[in-house]
């Protein structure tokens, strides 16, 4: 499964917003041996208490599955899609997306990114930035 790659790089991502990671088999070995601290939880085909369980039972808050085409994948993708939708947890079935979640989530975080702004205070602070850009740009040269 080539999403596997970026497991520890979202896990980590994830970690330093304050979550705790719960994976799966191979995920869950990659995560581990990336140093990051996770727990693992079986799959809907590999028995109980299991993915969707933990979904039930709001143990996750958030999911991400990327599918790699195998019959048994795609069942217990199935099996989650229908539990996150019940359960109403965000969830995302790419590297793209949850990518996309974790830059989202520090954009939340940062309550002055999110304060009101009149488009006059917004064009300031556009300005004031893009001119310490191009001071930066001139001062390397």
């Amino acid at each position: 499964d080539l999403d596997k790659e970026f497991a520890p790089q979202i896990a980590q991502g994830l970690e330093n917003l304050g979550f705790d990671i719960v994976a799966t088999g191979g995920t869950y070995n990659m995560i581990s041996e990336a140093g990051i601290p996770c727990e693992k939880v079986l799959k809907v085909s590999e028995g109980r208490p299991n993915i969707t369980d933990s979904l039930m039972n709001e143990e996750i808050v958030m999911a991400i599955n990327t599918s790699d085409g195998k019959e048994s994948s795609k069942d217990d993708g199935q099996q989650i899609r229908r539990t996150v939708l019940r359960m109403n947890v965000p969830y995302f079935t790419t590297v793209a997306g949850a990518l996309a979640s974790l830059q989202a989530i520090e954009a939340l975080k940062d309550k002055e990114s999110l304060s009101p702004k009149s488009i006059q205070e917004f064009l300031a602070q556009r300005a004031i930035l893009d001119s310490s850009l191009v001071y930066k740009e001139v001062k390397k040269r």
